[in-house]
């Protein structure tokens, strides 16, 4: 969508991070679409003062009650303090760390609350477009 717009898209990878570019890429970017699968990958120090963040990451974390870590999984010790999981509390939250980016940047879409609803939109609507192909007779291709 964006290249049928003519605006110039880098994308990132996980290399990009190994090789110690992905925060200087970022920093760059008038506009930063998150899409890793990663909880919190992206940070304050990564994003350009006043851009438009969207967080399109979904992700169940833990929440430890004894000191407030994340954690990707309920089972075992806490990441942070060690403590058991057993009674941690599940969250969603996106690929950006929202609370510290928040503060530098012009907007950013909330996790939970976010662009959940436009992907389910244009799920539905891509649906629609495909049973009318069918009905019709037409070939779907792949591109």
């Amino acid at each position: 969508m964006l290249l049928n717009r003519h605006a110039t898209v880098t994308v990132c990878h996980s290399y990009t991070d190994r090789a110690g570019l992905l925060a200087e890429v970022t920093r760059r970017a008038r506009y930063l679409v998150v899409a890793v699968g990663v909880p919190g990958f992206i940070g304050r120090d990564q994003v350009r003062p006043g851009a438009v963040v969207i967080d399109v990451g979904i992700n169940q974390v833990f929440v430890c009650g004894a000191c407030g870590a994340h954690n990707r999984s309920a089972a075992g010790a806490c990441v942070g303090c060690s403590e058991d999981l057993a009674e941690a509390t599940p969250k969603m939250v996106g690929d950006v760390r929202y609370d510290e980016v928040a503060e530098v940047v012009a907007a950013i879409t909330p996790v939970p609350g976010g662009v959940g609803a436009v992907t389910n939109v244009m799920l539905a609507r891509n649906a629609v477009r495909a049973a009318q192909m069918a009905a019709d007779g037409a070939r779907i291709q792949a591109e």
